[in-house]
């Protein structure tokens, strides 16, 4: 089931239907034979153009509706004139798609029955067959009562069956629709409509069932096509085929097009529209037909009556309804003067009562025609028995199937031709020649007939023209020719035409341009004859569109025209229409009943009723509102200001027992939906209420917006206090002061809080020169904005306004207080909030305590200053006093604090440390001190001893040493123990001249002697000495050893020992060891290489000698030993000899003397071991300025330092060099430190050396009196650029960089804080 909600009982008609219907439409005159198939369309039978329409329905779709599915049941709510809602619930059928639709089955549900309602929508093509169906449409169906304020018989809830599209009905069975009976005793009336037409409907009977039939009971229109009476041409297009159609007391209402080829209509009354296309041309009307048109009679029976109307056939002939007689009885006409019949039949007696020519008719019956001649002496047909006829073809030229075939008296002349509004005609016998009335028929004979479009007078504006088509882009309104402008009910005359609708007749026409928005049609009203105009076509064609293009100013005129329902939409398009009078009978300005909309329109300055005789003849009755007296539909946007309504019609059945209808600014009663209006400054005349003895309440009468009874949504009215009541109560609306309205808050919220350009509302808001109301008409500056003025939450003209304040400030020690002139209770505090503190390196700022206050009224932050003695500093950091300043202006609050002294630094140096063994006196490097500290140049050069520690005193140097109390600390040095560093001296053996030395080993660091490798076995000097040895007496001729064998020895120093080639000379008093031997043990013999050891106590035998006797003397050979020569170096003093190895000669060979090795001198020694050491990774270097660097690459070729720091810290100028050389080790300067130069107030210029890669974050942050910066790198890069590291420098610094590097060094120094006054020169 859905639910749906509304207040307008007709449901919305699209105007784009009837304008295309009205240009598609054309007359079809049905004169050949018919033929038609069940669900595949129309008839096809003969036209008289070749437009005629397509309706056949082609779509597969195929659908069965049971009534009693409860899917199909809709919920609704509707409120009826008296204001009593009412919650329905219907059975409803929506076409949207072409197709086949069968309803079958009963609408009674669970004992009830719901009412069924059926809508083809427009553009589909449906063919819907009602299958024995049996609905009672039992619930509340009619709305408007007889007698009542509203007097409106045309409204209803909804039709049976509402046709905007095409609709072919088939009849399958006996189908009834029965309408409740109302109590007309108490003036009630039926005002039901089984068939609302603003398309095409055609209706047949199933072929499978013939004799099928519709009966509706209690219905008050079978069929309406939406106009008002006979002069109205407004839409709908019926035709029927065959069944049978039965409605007594209903009545078939102002359709536009109505051909009857066949079948039955039973119904009370036919009210025809004035120029509409009416074509009976076979089947059965039994109807009375009211009006002065003429009908196009064929085979027909018109059973009633037909007051007012004429009839003519095809020709053009008139006829009369007459009777003859002498033909067969009880006998079928199968055609009347060549239009096919379907229920003409003979009586008993053999007469026939048919439309008939006051001339010559044929009638035939069974293939068999009989001639009927009018004779004016009788007054009557007689029959002519020996006439002779001719069989004359019509056909149209390009068609194959004859158009019409006529039976005409031999030798006579044909007659009329064929009588089209549409077409002329030329016609052509077979052999050429040409076919007119006065042609004579000899014999049988074809006709070709060719059309051509007609072209009448036609007078626009006062501008004569001929035409066959009116143009496009235009509204058109054609009055009759009686119409002498003196009534004042224009709706009784008139008809209303679009833009390229046919003309069919001489018409004088007036005009108004349409424009097209959206897919709507508006037509457009400049001024005050084109409103007067719009009111005319209104009066006729209620589904108008119309638009304001300006405003409207009618200068006190009276409307003359009355508009009772108005369905259209009403656009003002911002503009309004004023100083106007209604109409004497109009109970609105624009309409009586309102059931389309009426929008984006102000009236000003409009009096109801507008008669200026006495208020008793005032002939109006009902409800009164300025727009409209009862509204259905939808009024938004509109604004009511100025206007008076007289209330002066005392309605004797009034609905609310106060005896007068009511009466509102907007409308008199609301049954629809009101929004987003205004009403002000009107005025209602009660006059009439001065001689009634007792007066009736007012409230009950008089609304501020509208009696209401559905819904009244945001709409405002002036009052004298603001006062409010809800949407759905009789007094609905928003009472506001005129203070309120000029505010600009009204117009804000009638546009439902929307400023984007879309609204509707517009208001200029200033206390002298604005508007005092929400106006409709955008101008420059205008659009309402929710904002501020100053620091007031206020409606203001201006766009993204913002909340904004002027303060002033007040100061109370360490308490700001800002206060808004603006507003005095917009007031809020700052307080400092610091504590005093001791030195520790780091910042001691103040902060600021801000209420909630000060951030929600959008004040900015303060920035906090700081005074030392009374002046500016940036040092919240160093020991002393500090104030902290809160200042706006000359407006300062203060507070106090200090940073004392620290009792000393916190990176004192350990109590105790130990150097090296050798580190035998005090260096300020030695204990490699960081952080600022130094040994004091007292303790420098103290003796370190070896086995005690000493006392020094460290000193803190560092540029906040002032910040301290104690910057001295003791530091217990002492030696650490040898390590041994072990030297190995061979053994020495000893000579007759000298003393050898046994194998030791020797500590460079103490100078200390072990004996074994390890050092762990200490001895002394005298242990390692081999005495000389004694002299032997030579026994033996020693052996003559070749000169050629003897080796180069080194001449050694003088009065040292001479070195045996092969050997080491040992340490002064050290015995020699001769080579390939061992040192023996102290006072063991020396064993000569070459040679065994003698037991103990035998003779040392040397090699290549003959051992002697035991007793005899030991011989060794003594080589001539040559002069050094040139340039040979010297042993040092001490230094062991070197003995050359020798080959141990053949026995019986002289003994060799081993060649000496060649020897370093003591000078390319001494070079060798001063060969310059890189430090190590991490150490520090200080070079020949002064300035502190720190090693980071130790390669040999390339070692590499950082610039850390400098001590002289007074200099303004300072270069940063390439490279520095410190004990002789060169090392390239490759970058710079974190905060390497922060804070270096002195420093005025710094020169940046070559091979510099980066900069340090913060390195030169704070040199406030840096002035000029020379970069000679070209290898700087944003990533190895720290951050900051130019913040806070002057702002008056220059800048000297590489050319090439120019704009990238400039943007990148700026994104490290570098002024961006800073100049920069390229060299």
């Amino acid at each position: 089931m859905h639910k749906k909600f509304y207040f307008n009982n007709n449901q919305s008609q699209i105007k784009r239907i009837r304008k295309i219907l009205k240009q598609q439409w054309t007359k079809a005159v049905c004169i050949g034979t018919l033929s038609a198939t069940v669900l595949t369309g129309v008839p096809v039978f003969p036209v008289t153009h070749a437009y005629a329409q397509e309706v056949s329905v082609q779509a597969e779709k195929n659908v069965t509706y049971n009534l009693q599915d409860t899917e199909l049941l809709t919920e609704k709510t509707i409120a009826d004139y008296g204001g009593t809602k009412h919650e329905v619930t219907i059975i409803e059928i929506n076409i949207t798609e072409d197709g086949t639709y069968t309803i079958t089955g009963s609408n009674e549900i669970n004992g009830a029955y719901m009412d069924v309602h059926i809508t083809v929508a427009d553009g589909v093509k449906a063919n819907v067959i009602l299958d024995n169906v049996n609905i009672q449409n039992d619930d509340l169906y009619d709305l408007d009562i007889k007698g009542c304020a509203s007097d409106d018989e045309r409204d209803q809830l909804f039709p049976f069956m509402e046709i905007m599209g095409t609709a072919n009905l088939y009849l399958k069975g006996e189908n009834t629709i029965t309408i409740p009976v109302l109590d007309k005793g108490n003036g009630k009336v039926n005002t039901s409509v089984i068939f609302k037409l603003y398309g095409q409907l055609t209706v047949r009977e199933d072929a499978g069932t013939p004799g099928s039939s519709l009966e509706i009971n209690n219905a008050r229109y079978l069929l309406h096509g939406g106009g008002f009476d006979e002069y109205s041409s407004v839409g709908g297009s019926f035709t029927m085929e065959s069944g049978t159609l039965t409605a007594w007391g209903a009545d078939i209402n102002y359709l536009e097009q109505w051909h009857m080829l066949g079948g039955a209509i039973n119904c009370y009354m036919s009210n025809l529209v004035y120029y509409g296309d009416y074509q009976f041309l076979g089947g059965d009307i039994n109807t009375t037909t009211w009006s002065r048109v003429t009908l196009k009679m064929g085979a027909a029976r018109l059973l009633g009556s037909a007051s007012g109307a004429s009839f003519e056939d095809r020709n053009g002939y008139s006829l009369q309804k007459l009777t003859v007689s002498d033909l067969p009885a009880s006998r079928k006409v199968t055609a009347v003067n060549g239009y096919p019949s379907s229920t003409l039949e003979t009586s008993e007696t053999g007469t026939l009562e048919a439309y008939l020519r006051k001339g010559s008719n044929v009638i035939e019956i069974d293939g068999k025609s009989y001639l009927y001649k009018w004779y004016e002496e009788t007054s009557k047909l007689e029959r002519q028995s020996d006439a002779e006829l001719c069989t004359v073809q019509f056909v149209l030229d390009g068609s194959e199937s004859p158009y019409c075939t006529v039976k005409v008296e031999k030798n006579t002349a044909f007659g009329k031709l064929f009588n089209d509004t549409q077409y002329t005609y030329t016609y052509q016998t077979k052999d050429g020649t040409e076919f007119n009335e006065k042609t004579e028929i000899t014999s049988d004979m074809t006709v070709t007939m060719k059309s051509y479009v007609r072209e009448y007078n036609v007078t626009i504006d006062g501008v004569p023209e001929k035409m066959s088509t009116l143009p496009a882009g235009k509204m058109y309104l054609n009055p009759p020719e009686s119409y002498d402008g003196s009534s004042k009910y224009y709706y009784d005359y008139g008809s209303c035409y679009y833009g390229g609708s046919r003309v069919t007749r001489d018409m004088t026409l007036e005009s108004l341009d349409v424009v097209t928005d959206h897919g709507t049609d508006y037509v457009k009203i400049s001024d005050k004859k084109e409103l007067i105009r719009f009111f005319k076509m209104a009066a006729v064609d209620d589904h108008i569109n119309a638009r304001l293009e300006a405003d409207i100013d009618m200068k006190g005129e009276r409307l003359t025209i009355y508009i009772g329902d108005y369905a259209g939409i009403f656009d003002g398009n911002g503009y309004s229409i004023k100083n106007m009078k209604g109409e004497q009978n109009a109970t609105g300005a624009i309409c009586r009943t309102l059931k389309g909309t009426i929008r984006n329109l102000c009236i000003e300055d409009i009096w109801l009723p507008g008669s200026e005789d006495k208020v008793e003849k005032y002939n109006g009755r009902g409800s009164a509102g300025v727009i409209c007296g009862i509204n259905r539909g939808l009024i938004e946007n509109c604004k009511v200001a100025g206007s008076k309504i007289t209330l002066n019609c005392v309605s004797t059945s009034g609905i609310y027992g106060s005896g007068y209808d009511p009466m509102g600014t907007v409308a008199g009663v609301n049954l629809g939906e009101i929004r987003n209006c205004l009403a002000v400054k009107n005025e209602f005349d009660t006059s009439i209420f001065e001689n009634l003895s007792t007066k009736p309440d007012e409230s009950k009468i008089l609304f501020p917006i509208a009696g209401n009874y559905g819904t009244i949504t945001n709409c405002y009215y002036d009052a004298t206090e603001n006062q409010q009541t809800e949407d759905t109560e009789i007094r609905a609306g928003i009472g506001r002061t005129a203070e309120k309205l000029k505010s600009g808050e009204i117009c804000y919220l009638l546009n439902n809080k929307i400023s984007d350009g879309t609204q509707a509302w517009y208001q200029k808001l200033s206390e002298e020169t604005g508007d005092d109301y929400p106006m409709l008409v955008k101008e420059e500056g205008n659009t309402v904005y929710d904002g501020y003025v100053n620091c007031t939450k206020a409606y203001t003209n201006e766009k993204d306004s913002k909340e904004t304040h002027t303060f002033t400030y007040t100061a109370k020690d360490d308490t700001l207080t800002a206060t808004c002139k603006w507003a005095e209770d917009h007031q809020a505090n700052a307080v400092l909030k610091v504590d005093s503190a001791v030195y520790d390196k780091k910042e001691h700022s103040a902060d600021v305590d801000y209420e909630d206050a000060w951030t929600a009224l959008g004040i900015d932050p303060v920035d906090i200053q700081y005074l030392r003695d009374g002046k500016p500093t940036t040092d919240i950091t160093s020991v002393g006093t500090i104030t902290a300043v809160l200042a706006q202006g000359d407006v300062k609050a203060e507070k106090e604090y200090t940073i004392a002294k620290a009792a000393q630094p916190d990176n004192v140096p350990e109590a105790s440390a130990s150097v090296p063994f050798t580190q035998k006196k005090v260096t300020q490097d030695m204990l490699k001190l960081e952080n600022g500290w130094e040994i004091s140049e007292d303790s420098i050069g103290m003796d370190i001893p070896e086995k005690e520690s000493v006392t020094i005193d460290v000193i803190y140097t560092g540029e906040d040493a002032q910040s301290y109390e104690n910057i001295m600390a003791k530091v217990q040095v002492q030696r650490a123990a040898c390590g041994h560093d072990l030297v190995k001296v061979d053994a020495v053996a000893a000579t007759e001249s000298k003393e050898g030395n046994k194998e030791y080993y020797l500590c460079k660091d103490c100078g200390k002697l072990f004996g074994d490798a390890q050092g762990t076995k200490e001895i002394t000097k005298e242990s390692t000495v081999l005495p000389k040895v004694e002299k032997p007496q030579p026994t033996v001729k020693p052996t003559v050893v070749p000169a050629t064998s003897v080796p180069v020895t080194s001449i050694p120093a003088s009065g040292a020992p001479a070195a045996t080639p092969g050997t080491t000379t040992p340490a002064s008093g050290a015995p020699t060891t001769t080579p390939g031997t061992t040192t023996p043990a102290t006072g063991a013999p020396t064993t000569t290489p070459g040679t065994t050891t003698p037991a103990s106590g035998a003779p040392t035998t040397t090699p290549g000698t003959t051992t002697p006797a035991t007793g005899a003397p030991t011989t060794t050979p003594t080589p001539d030993i040559p002069a050094p020569a040139p340039g040979t170096p010297t042993p040092a003093p001490g230094a062991p000899t070197p003995v050359p190895d020798m080959p141990t000669p053949a026995p019986g060979a002289p003994t060799p003397i081993p060649t000496a090795a060649p020897q370093e001198t003591a000078q390319s020694s001494a070079k060798q071991s001063s060969v310059p050491k890189t430090e190590k990774k991490d150490s520090k270097l200080t070079d020949e300025s002064g300035a502190t660097y720190k090693v980071t690459g130790t390669t040999d070729k390339k070692p590499t330092v950082t610039y850390i720091s400098t001590k002289k810290t007074g200099k303004e100028s300072i270069t940063i060099p390439s490279s520095i050389e410190v004990n002789g080790v060169k090392y390239q300067v490759t970058s710079i430190a974190d905060n390497a130069f922060r804070k270096n107030k002195k420093l005025k210029k710094i020169t940046i050396g070559k091979e510099i890669v980066s900069i340090g974050k913060r390195a030169f942050e704070g040199c406030k009196n840096l002035k000029e910066i020379v970069i000679e790198t070209e290898k700087l890069k944003a990533k190895t650029v720290g951050k900051k590291a130019f913040a806070k420098t002057s702002s008056e610094v220059v800048v000297n960089v590489p050319k090439k590097k120019a704009k990238e060094y400039k943007k990148l120094l700026r994104k490290r804080g570098l002024s961006k006054n800073a100049v920069f020169k390229t060299k």
